[in-house]
Order: C-alpha cells, then sequence, then structure tokens
C-alpha cells in the first residue's frame, strides 16, 4: 500500500479544515474512558436510549451534528442510536469523505436513509455545490426529506437507483431496521430483521432510476458518487456508466464481498485507483483493489487529478488532526 504523505500537499479549504477540526475532537470524545462518558454525552441520553429499546416503536429525537446543524433521528435504529451520542455516523466513512469532497461539487448520494451523509455532503460542498439524495423507502425517505428540508442545494429523491428505469420490489424491515432495507437478494441482513423469526419485511414497490437518466434530465456532471445499497452496487454504477466515462466521479461504496471484488476490477480497468482508511486519519492506496474490496467494508475509487488531490488533502488534514489530538 502507498501512503497518501507520499504525495505533494495542497490546503485544503477553510470550510474543510474546519469540519475536520470538528470531527476529530468527536473522535476525540468517542474514544474516551467509560467513566466520562456518564458525563458526555451524560446520562439523560443513555437513559433515552435504554428506554428507546424497550419500547414497540422508534422514538424520533433531534440531535446535534459534529459538523454543525442537526437532523432527527429515530431511536432505537443503530444508525440513529450512534449519532444520538456524538453526532457523528461511521468514523472511517466519514474521514473519507472529508478526504474526497471539494467545494462545488455536484454530489449523488445513493442509498441516503435519514440523511446524515447528505447533509455532511452539503456542508463539504458548500453554496455552490449540489447534493441529490436517493431514499427509495417511502418511510424512510420521509425522514431524509424532512431533514434537508430548507437546504436549497440537497434535493430527496423518493426512488432507488439501479440499472434500468421502471418499478423493483424492495424489502423494508420498518423504521428500526431501515438501514438494511435492500432490493438485493442477499441483503445484509438476513430474512428476518431481529433474528427472532417473527419479522418478516413488508414488500414494497418502489420506483428505480438510473444515475445516467438523473444526470442526462438535469444536466448534472457529478464530482462524488456514494453508494450505500445493501449488496445493490453493482446495479446501481451498471446504470451510470456513461457518467463513469464522460465525468469520472470519485466513488464511495460499500465493500468486503465478492462482487465488490469483481466490481473493483471493472473499476480498475477504466482507470481507477482504490484507497482505504485503516483509521480515522489516515487514507493508503491500494494496489490490489479486489483484495481491497473484500477486505474493507469501503473503499474510495478515484481517477486522474482528483486522486491526486484527495490523497494530497488525506495527509494535510491528518497532520491537522494528530495535532488537535
Amino acid at each position: 500500500m502507498q501512503d497518501a504523505a507520499a504525495h505533494p500537499a495542497t490546503a485544503p479549504s477553510p470550510m474543510q479544515l474546519r469540519i475536520a477540526d470538528a470531527y476529530f475532537r468527536a473522535i476525540a470524545r468517542l474514544g474516551q474512558a467509560p467513566w466520562r462518558k456518564l458525563f458526555d454525552p451524560g446520562p439523560r441520553r443513555f437513559i433515552e436510549r435504554r428506554m428507546a429499546r424497550r419500547g414497540k416503536e422508534p422514538v424520533a429525537r433531534n440531535v446535534p451534528l459534529f459538523f454543525g446543524g442537526s437532523m432527527t433521528v429515530m431511536l432505537p435504529e443503530v444508525i440513529s442510536e450512534q449519532l444520538h451520542g456524538y453526532g457523528l455516523f461511521d468514523d472511517v466513512v466519514t474521514w473519507m469523505a472529508l478526504c474526497a469532497l471539494e467545494p462545488g461539487d455536484t454530489v449523488l448520494d445513493v442509498g441516503a436513509h435519514f440523511g446524515y451523509f447528505s447533509l455532511l455532503f452539503a456542508a463539504l460542498a458548500g453554496p455552490q455545490g449540489r447534493v441529490f439524495s436517493f431514499e427509495p423507502t417511502p418511510s424512510t425517505h420521509a425522514l431524509l426529506a424532512r431533514n434537508v428540508a430548507g437546504l436549497a442545494g440537497v434535493v430527496a429523491i423518493n426512488a432507488a437507483a439501479g440499472d434500468a428505469e421502471g418499478m423493483l420490489t424492495i424489502r423494508d424491515y420498518g423504521l428500526k431496521f431501515s438501514a438494511w432495507n435492500t432490493l438485493a437478494p442477499d441483503g445484509r441482513l438476513g430474512p428476518q430483521a431481529d433474528g427472532s423469526g417473527t419479522t418478516p419485511p413488508a414488500q414494497v414497490q418502489v420506483q428505480v432510476q438510473t444515475l445516467d437518466g438523473l444526470a442526462a434530465a438535469r444536466g448534472l456532471v457529478p464530482g462524488f458518487i456514494k453508494i450505500d445499497a445493501e449488496n445493490y452496487e453493482t446495479e446501481v454504477l451498471d446504470g451510470a456508466a456513461q457518467l463513469l466515462r464522460s465525468a469520472h466521479p470519485t466513488l464511495l461504496l460499500e465493500t468486503g464481498s465478492p462482487r465488490a471484488a469483481s466490481l473493483a476490477r471493472r473499476l480498475q480497468d477504466t482507470g481507477y485507483r482504490a484507497f482505504a482508511a485503516e483509521a480515522p486519519g489516515r487514507l493508503v492506496e491500494c494496489p490490489d483493489v479486489a483484495d481491497a474490496a473484500l477486505h474493507h467494508k469501503d473503499v474510495l475509487y478515484a481517477s486522474g487529478d482528483r486522486a491526486v488531490r484527495l490523497l494530497t488533502r488525506a495527509r494535510t488534514l491528518g497532520r491537522a488532526g494528530h495535532r488537535a489530538t
């Protein structure tokens, strides 16, 4: 693996530096001793999560986000619980987004869920950027739309992204398990949401769009695409073949499967390089793209000048984080 520090540095934007500083402070809070967590974030939030786990229905809570602003979550849903504590979800993917996004980017967020990453992308892309957030499940999309309401640069789309326009059936596990809703027959959660054999998913018909179709209809040239589609990533990129050839956007994909390894080889054949985060504050290039897709939960793919720029940002932001902690 080639370390990001091997590349020449360029200065991140002031917004990137501010959000990165807030990120490393949130990471420090996450890593503090258990007894300190009794005071930060405090017993009230712990009690709220415990009570929500005992209830039959999810509980809405408004939570502050580490980079500013707030959003509504649904306890005890797994992503919501993480955000409820420190306003941060998936520290590694968040770090990769900090390295990859550029001011003014047009972003396609496929599998936006309740909107945490869409809000982060909007902050990183700034006032000249735009975010188009795909969320097919109606109940999940309703909360996404609520969370991005009032942000002129963010559009919440109640549709899935796939390889062809039309209608498909999604497995909807309900709001408590909404992070695992999937169009794929081999989704990551399994046939029962809670393992008890008593919670089969609802079968919901949803609209499907292609990213190529969206880009053509709206005149978009995306710089960054995030896809978290619960094993449906290949189909999403099959519907973005023209975009990959013409725009060469940076991709942040959920990986960790043989299908992801096969997709990584296809991307490498079109000039993409693979990057993974071994820890918050560190980004490395992975020459063996298939191995990276098998052994990392998420992988960044970038080409050309954007690949060089994300590496140099990773080095600069990582050094700033080291000084901060």
